[in-house]
């Protein structure tokens, strides 16, 4: 909604615009972190238009033809809210096809449908959830930590999670391969930009939570597929070899 600066809407505080705008801005740093061009001379954005963008190869190219599908677990809750999990779902589906990454992806939010009757003494393996929708590959992201501060007291987003690709068909892991240490890999997604104010209520924490799990689903998705480095999400995009992953 548009509202004017020279015609302030009545009974409006400054200071808590000012405060959801520095969330805002730090929420769209998140998402599109590596725009910003190094430095302050001509010399940094002469260089990119020479050599181009720099590219980043995927982690892990999918199996060509085959129906995939994105199964968010967060069966501990870590996200706070169902539709953050849905939101970051459906970011890793969009990106996945608009790259064509894979040429059918089913929607993630039907695995969440699969393991809606799932026991926390008998849960579906992965296998089983790939299957129950029809996919003949899933990527699961297990979600180790998610939440709107590093420090308990300033905004700074942070999702980490496990990544791992199974084929549903032959009940076997593809990546990280069976002769890798690691069980899976984790993708860590940090904002470190200025600093902001948490959410002071439930519609801001919400709106925070979503922004962030949008993010995190992209860099999923982004791990399949060739990009420029500057469409990468967050200021700083960690990813790396977790030798403690829990097994499904």
């Amino acid at each position: 909604m548009h509202t004017s600066r020279t015609h302030p809407r009545p009974h409006s505080h400054p200071a808590r615009r000012s405060a959801s705008a520095a969330r805002l801005g730090a929420l769209a740093l998140l998402a599109l972190g590596g725009l910003a061009l190094p430095g302050c001379n001509i010399v940094g954005p002469a260089l990119l238009l020479v050599h181009g963008p720099e590219k980043v190869k995927p982690a892990y190219t999918l199996p060509e033809k085959r129906s995939v599908v994105v199964f968010i677990d967060d069966r501990e809750n870590l996200m706070g809210t169902r539709a953050a999990r849905d939101a970051m779902g459906k970011a890793a589906d969009d990106a996945l096809l608009k790259s064509k990454a894979a040429a059918d992806v089913i929607q993630s939010r039907m695995t969440q449908v699969a393991v809606r009757s799932d026991r926390r003494d008998n849960l579906m393996t992965i296998t089983e959830v790939g299957r129950a929708v029809k996919a003949q590959v899933v990527i699961y992201v297990r979600v180790r930590n998610f939440g709107l501060s590093q420090d308990g007291q300033s905004f700074s987003p942070l999702a980490d999670l496990g990544v791992r690709v199974v084929d549903a068909d032959a009940d076997e892991q593809l990546w990280p391969p069976k002769e890798a240490d690691e069980r899976e890999y984790l993708l860590a997604v940090r904002h470190r930009g200025g600093v902001a104010p948490l959410p002071t209520n439930r519609a801001e924490d919400l709106q925070s939570r979503i922004a962030l799990a949008q993010s995190a689903g992209l860099a999923v998705a982004q791990m399949f597929y060739e990009h420029e480095a500057r469409e990468r999400p967050g200021s700083s995009l960690e990813e790396t070899r977790s030798r403690a992953g829990e097994t499904r």
